[in-house]
């Protein structure tokens, strides 16, 4: 090996050197050296695994050849030298040792490589900032855009700044999908003005695929200033409706220049229109933009009255908060109740309150114009009352309202949000705090007023912070009353805290007013959001001074967890402010927007202000949000600015290129470079190549002195190289001692006793003392290299321990030969540290290979032997192996020796490797014969896979085969090498890549994987329907969801195990036509089951009709289970009002979809509950009490006060029959239980015939606990006969569970009376009892016969198979029965 790496090269005739020497480390080595003695050598070598681990091993500063070499491999026509020359050439770059137009002229040639991934590593070179100068010639990239190298091909293109290759890619029906999608997004890059109709017509052919690239290229082209205009919108538009996955933000930002155009368009559509709901989401998201004059809400509210489906509207509103279009949702509320108070939450005010406090009852709101359609308003919030009684105590602000509800609200059902908002300030209290303040102390006056106010204080408090800030503003002037502070003016801080308490208060109260507070997520948040809101109100005002504006806009500056999104769409307009300093702000504030979009949604605006007509204080400012933002998009027009006649902007747009710069800003940065002495700006200008170029960066400023004509330029340039930053020093921390000097006794006493690592790591200093001690005897080495890896001295180590160490290497190798488990591994991991050390290694080497047989820890001495330099051989294995065999778990320790020694990652999982491959292996293993056999035909596998493999088979093999498995192993990846795959890896990577379709599943959406999908549906595979159905399903488009929905309800697809495709079921199932669920075809089962399983409370709402269809009609019994079941879940009071006219018309039977559920009291249900109370409807009153309820209230705590009365107590005969039987017949549940505890518990007398009669009625009761307590009764105080008979009743109970109880206990006791019922329920809805009804017949045995036969023959024929089972099962019982009968009446008379 020394010969090998000697500088003059390996002696002649080294390739004759025997077997034992010429391992394949040693191989490598030489050869390596030859090469860089000679690169013309690689010409006639032979292509192998030897010369490219050689030629992978050469660093740029290995060889003073390296351009030759870098040239000899680019030209060898062999993927993996190819590629060992594209890696060459860039550290040869970076070393400084070639030039940049060399390693450019290399990449170039490289690119008509064979192999697609030496072009794709070259064309990632080349798109590097430091090849783009000049750039190359577009027609360089032809051809490259096949699927290997088109994502690669495609960046380079963008990078050179060619746009024409990116349009032809794009436009070629016939490129991969993928390979479509990125050239037309990354073409916005370099397309300008005129090109934007051209790419919506591209986008237009096929917007599944391209509509989301094209909004992307549309956006790129937006910051750079290149605008869509209003003939253009249309085309958008269909682009966006078209694929919903298309961020609408992203579509609002694109279209912003035309928002006026984007909204005629919008209104002039039908309202029923099925994709309003994306045209309301794109409204809502350009209203975002933040630009007055755009009537959006009122737009929407106009169209409102119109809309066939007003939810998404009434939610657009909610989003939208605009106070006027209050009138439009109140309109809509008898429509959609629901939506239409969500709304309210955001835009209600006192008419909201006139109006649900009208509809509520409240005297106080009782006016002539309060209600439009007020029986239909007091209908629609039947089930919404509790949010509606919610809403008008939260919006009222008339004392009469609020004092009214207090009258009257049932403190036992108060809404969540009332209870939280009572106790509050009175209003009338808090006009005492301001009236004694002091005019000269505003700050004082607000945070006083702040500590107690309501939200009626609000508006005062507005006036006094913009008091405050006016002040603040003024002393800043020139002609200021006030010293002028050193600072810019804020608000106190004080006072920044006093009104977010104040925030934070309300919201813990509930209160909705400020709007604001409705999007706060916590109470840290909701101060936040009160301040912004009442800082962005001021600022709205019309007159304030500039000065105000500022100290304004400083105050939303400096706020924490500001919302950024209202303050972008406020403060968007101060843009244009004609004062420099509020528009600075203004531009910081939305450099700092949370999501991260709000300077590129302003770009328009933000890259006019770096216009050479701005003053420098607004571009510098701007330049400056750019930067901190890393908006690499308006790269250009910072760039641009480094022209700027104005010093200070040159540099404040050189430090915003550090962060927010391109490739192609990198000629500017040069150029002016070249051209500008002062050092401040030249500094900066290094900074931004150097980020940009990173360790390129002296080469492109050398490329770049190279080509300049003017000397002065090449000084420049080459001085700001020489300038360039010193690396940092390595220096090493010097300890410090604790002690006053070394005691050797104390030390080994230490040592020698247990002790916690950090309780010796103070003594660290003393390392050559410690090693000397070890030195003094063998105990004291054994105790001292015991604590000294992780105690004294653990890792890190500075060099001069490493000194230390290398110079005690024997006391450590001593050691180390008498050392067993972890100490071993801590005093090998003290030899790997100073190993590599010329003086050190041989000692080291030496030492290892004389180790005797130890206990092996966790560590192996196969690294530390490479470390020291040596040729790891199999000798070095078979020792350790050996090792291995002391260990506690030897077959754990020789895999991680194998691991180690090959480079096997982890160790070997079998439970998911192909059987087809492993099982024929480990077969083999069973000899040596069979393994040969095994090997000579070869494994279909990874050279990485199959060495893992062996080494999971190497412990259970016998030593024979070990020592085969081993010979393979180390042919597979020689000991001491590099990892053995880099032909391998090559061959892998340039193996010919599928040629994808639109069509195929896995490739982006498309309009023919659209209709593939949709043609699956109809497939005759029950799998690629089902894979179909569930790929439209997670598509965000109702058409794709709507087929999906279509081929589960006709039975082909099965329901989806994932819930987000379930939810996407069942919002399908909303969207549906409710007459298509009921048509030819639909499977009602599957309808009530999504309804059931897959949707909420509030989204069963449109479906309600069908629901009730197939509880009525529907056959199937699980069927009118999951409708029953859906239609109990929906709002008890809506469901009543859906059924009321059903109800007085006479349909009782529907009255069980309500029973036992809390109902507003309405003459219907109040006359339905006396004619009927076995219903059990539970009817109460209104959230509000009468105009008596003042009067109720203190009668009750005037009874709540008094004494309770003394019980009368027990009769000693205890009570009459008469009176048990009242008890039985109460109508309180638990009151009935305990008159049937006292019954059983204490055997109170009644009469067999009144307790049955008794029990027979409580067996009907509404209460499931109440009739199996009756039941419990029966068995514990009735004879058999009696018990049986009331358990006879229980056949027809409505629940399950109680039904299948019934029949166990009657058929076990072979009750003959209930066979007939059996047999009836043999047909009930639930599969469980009837199959506990299958057992009882089959007891019942011959006497259920007749009865079988009856129903068999007026069975339909779909269900006649049931009973001639049953029958046939009776006879077959019937005939072994008669045969173990016969069998042992003839044993009898035998014996």
């Amino acid at each position: 090996m020394a010969l090998a790496v000697a500088p003059e090269g390996p002696p002649d005739g080294w390739r004759e050197w025997g077997g034992e020497v010429l391992v394949p480390s040693v191989r490598v080595a030489s050869l390596r050296a030859e090469i860089v003695r000679e690169p013309a050598v690689l010409r006639g070598e032979e292509r192998g695994e030897a010369l490219y681990q050689a030629v992978r091993g050469l660093g740029a500063d290995d060889c003073a050849h390296v351009g030759r070499l870098a040239g000899e491999l680019a030209g060898s026509r062999d993927a993996v030298l190819e590629g060992e020359a594209v890696r060459l050439a860039g550290e040869g770059l970076r070393a400084g040792v070639l030039g940049a137009g060399f390693v450019r002229d290399t990449l170039t040639g490289l690119l008509g490589s064979r192999s697609g991934s030496v072009v794709n590593r070259a064309l990632a070179a080349l798109a590097e900032p430091w090849a783009v100068v000049p750039p190359l010639p577009a027609d360089r990239f032809a051809g490259l855009f096949r699927p290997a190298t088109a994502d690669a091909a495609l960046t380079a293109a963008v990078a050179h700044g060619h746009g024409e290759p990116l349009w032809r890619a794009a436009a070629d029906p016939d490129q991969a999908p993928r390979v479509r999608k990125r050239a037309l997004a990354l073409y916005g890059e370099t397309a300008l003005r005129g090109d934007v109709p051209a790419v919506l017509r591209l986008a237009g052919q096929d917007p599944l695929l391209l509509a989301g690239p094209a909004v992307e290229c549309l956006r790129a082209m937006h910051r750079r200033g290149h605008f869509a205009t209003g003939p253009d919108v249309p085309a958008v538009l269909d682009l966006a409706l078209a694929d919903h996955t298309v961020p609408v933000r992203a579509v609002a930002t694109v279209l912003f220049t035309a928002r006026h155009d984007v909204l005629r368009l919008a209104a002039e559509t039908a309202p029923d229109d099925p994709a309003w709901p994306r045209r309301l989401d794109l409204l809502v998201a350009l209203d975002e933009q933040g630009v007055g004059g755009l009537p959006v809400a009122a737009e929407i509210a106009r169209l409102l009255p119109l809309a066939a489906a007003p939810g998404p509207f009434l939610r657009a509103l909610r989003a939208l908060r605009d106070p006027g279009t209050e009138d439009a949702v109140l309109a809509a509320l008898p429509h959609a109740p629901a939506d239409a108070l969500d709304a309210l939450e955001a835009v209600g005010g006192e008419r909201t309150v006139r109006v649900l406090g009208a509809a509520l009852g409240l005297d106080a709101c009782a006016r002539a114009d309060a209600v439009p359609e007020p029986g239909g308003v007091e209908r629609a919030l039947r089930a919404h009352r509790q949010r509606a009684l919610e809403l008008v105590w939260l919006l009222a602000t008339e004392p009469a309202v609020r004092r009214e509800l207090l009258v009257r609200m049932d403190a036992a059902a108060l809404p969540a949000r009332v209870a939280a908002d009572l106790g509050g300030p009175d209003e009338r209290e808090l006009a005492l705090l301001a009236a004694h303040l002091d005019p000269d102390r505003p700050a004082d006056a607000l945070t006083r007023l702040a500590e107690h106010a309501g939200p009626g204080l609000l508006p005062v408090l507005a006036d006094l912070l913009l008091r405050i800030a006016g002040e603040a503003a003024s002393a800043w002037e020139p002609g200021g009353a006030k010293p002028v502070p050193d600072e810019e003016p804020t608000v106190p801080p004080e006072v920044v805290t006093a009104l977010c308490r104040l925030g934070r208060r309300l919201h813990a109260r509930g209160r909705i007013r400020p709007v604001c507070l409705l999007d706060a997520r916590d109470a840290e948040a909701a101060g936040s959001a009160l301040v912004t809101d009442l800082t962005l109100g001021l600022l709205a005002r019309p007159g304030l001074t500039a000065g105000e504006r500022t100290v304004l806009l400083r105050l939303l500056l400096d706020l924490p967890e500001a919302p950024h999104r209202t303050i972008r769409r406020r403060v968007h307009p101060l843009l244009r402010h004609p004062d420099r300093h509020v528009r600075k702000h203004a531009v910081a504030l939305l450099a700092r927007d949370a999501d991260g979009d709000g300077v590129e949604a302003v770009s328009a605006t933000l890259l006019a202000l770096t216009g050479p007509d701005r003053d420098p204080q607004t571009v510098r400012r701007t330049l400056s949000a750019l930067g901190d933002a890393g908006a690499r998009w308006a790269s250009d027009a910072i760039a641009a600015c480094l022209d700027h006649p104005q010093a200070n902007v040159r540099k404040t747009a050189a430090r915003a290129l550090a962060t927010a710069g391109t490739a192609r800003a990198v000629p500017r940065l040069l150029h002016r470079l070249g051209r500008d002495d002062n050092p401040g700006l030249r500094a900066l200008l290094v900074d931004a190549l150097r980020a940009l170029l990173g360790d390129t960066l002296a080469a492109a400023v050398t490329a770049a002195a190279d080509q300049a004509a003017d000397a002065r330029v090449r000084e420049r340039l080459l001085a700001a190289l020489a300038a360039g930053p010193d690396p940092d020093p390595d220096g090493t921390d010097i300890a410090r001692l604790t002690r006053d000097g070394w005691d050797p006794d104390t030390a080994l006493r230490l040592a020698a006793r247990p002790a916690p690592a950090a309780r010796l790591r103070p003594t660290r200093p003393y390392l050559a003392e410690w090693l000397a001690l070890a030195t003094a005897s063998a105990r004291a080495r054994r105790a001292v290299l015991a604590v000294l890896p992780d105690g004294v001295c653990p890792a890190p180590r500075t060099a001069r321990e490493r000194d230390v160490l290398a110079r005690h290497v024997t006391v450590l190798l001593g050691g180390l030969a008498e050392a067993e488990g972890e100490r071993r591994d801590g005093i090998l991991g003290l030899l790997e540290e100073i190993a590599d050390r010329p003086p050190v290694g041989a000692e080291v080497i030496f030492g290892v290979r004389a180790l005797p047989p130890r206990a092996p820890g966790r560590r192996s001495t196969l690294p530390l032997l490479r470390r020291a330099g040596a040729v790891v051989v199999r000798a070095d294995l078979d020792r350790e192996l050996s090792a291995a065999a002391r260990a506690s778990d030897p077959a754990r320790a020789r895999a991680a020796v194998l691991r180690e020694a090959f480079g096997i990652a982890r160790p070997d999982n079998r439970s998911d490797a192909p059987t087809s491959w492993y099982g024929e292996l480990a077969a083999a293993t069973r000899s040596v014969r069979e393994l040969a056999a095994y090997r000579q035909r070869g494994a279909a596998v990874g050279s990485r896979d199959l060495l893992a493999a062996l080494a999971g088979l190497h412990t259970g093999a016998t030593p024979d085969v070990r020592d085969a498995l081993l010979d393979w192993m180390t042919d597979l990846q020689p000991l001491g090498a590099p990892p053995w795959t880099l032909a391998e890896e090559a061959h892998a990577a340039d193996s010919a890549p599928r040629v994808p379709r639109p069509a195929d599943l896995d490739q982006p959406r498309s309009a023919a994987q659209r209709e593939r999908l949709l043609a699956l549906l109809g497939s005759d595979s029950r799998q690629r329907r089902n894979t179909a159905a569930h790929t439209l399903l997670a598509w965000p488009e109702p058409q794709a969801r709507a087929a999906a929905l279509d081929a589960h309800l006709r039975g082909r697809t099965d329901e989806p195990a994932d819930p987000a495709l379930r939810t996407a079921l069942g919002r399908a199932l909303t969207e549906a036509d409710p007459e298509t669920l009921r048509g030819a075809g639909v499977r009602p089962d599957r309808v009530a089951r999504i309804a059931a399983t897959a949707l909420g409370a509030r989204e069963l709402q449109p479906l309600l009709p069908v629901l009730l269809h197939l509880w009525e009609h529907a056959e199937d019994g699980d069927a009118r289970a999951d409708a029953f079941g859906a239609l109990r879940r929906l709002p008890a009071d809506a469901l009543a009002a859906h059924l009321e006219p059903r109800l007085a018309a006479g349909a009782t039977g529907l009255l069980d979809l309500v029973a036992g559920r809390r109902l507003l009291r309405t003459p219907v249900l109040d006359r339905l509950r006396t004619r009927h109370p076995e219903a059990g409807l539970d009817l109460v009153d209104g959230p509000l009490h009468g105009p008596e309820a003042a009067g109720q209230q203190a009668a009750a705590l005037r009874a709540l006060r008094q004494r309770a009365p003394v019980p009368v107590p027990p009769r000693p005969s205890g009570p009459t029959d008469d009176e048990l039987v009242a008890l039985l017949r109460s109508p309180e549940p638990p009151r009935v239980r305990r008159t049937l505890a006292h019954l059983t518990e204490r055997s109170a007398t009644l009469r067999p015939d009144r307790l049955e009669t008794a029990l027979r009625e409580l067996l009907g009761h509404p209460e499931t606990g109440v009739r199996l307590h009756a039941h419990r009764t029966s068995r514990a105080l009735l004879d058999r006969d009696a018990h049986l008979r009331l358990t006879e009743v229980l056949l027809g109970d409505p629940q399950p569970d109680v039904v299948r109880t019934a029949i166990r206990v009657l058929s076990q006791a072979r009750w003959r009376p209930a066979v007939p019922a059996f047999v009836a329920l043999l047909d009930h809805g639930r599969a469980t009892v009837r199959r506990a009804a299958e057992e009882a017949v089959l007891r019942a045995g011959p006497e259920a016969v007749p009865l079988l036969r009856r129903s068999a023959s007026h069975a339909r024929p779909d269900r006649r198979a049931g009973y001639e089972s049953l029958l046939a099962r009776i006879r077959d019982d019937e005939r072994r029965e008669a045969e173990r009968r016969d069998k042992e009446g003839r044993s009898t008379r035998g014996r």
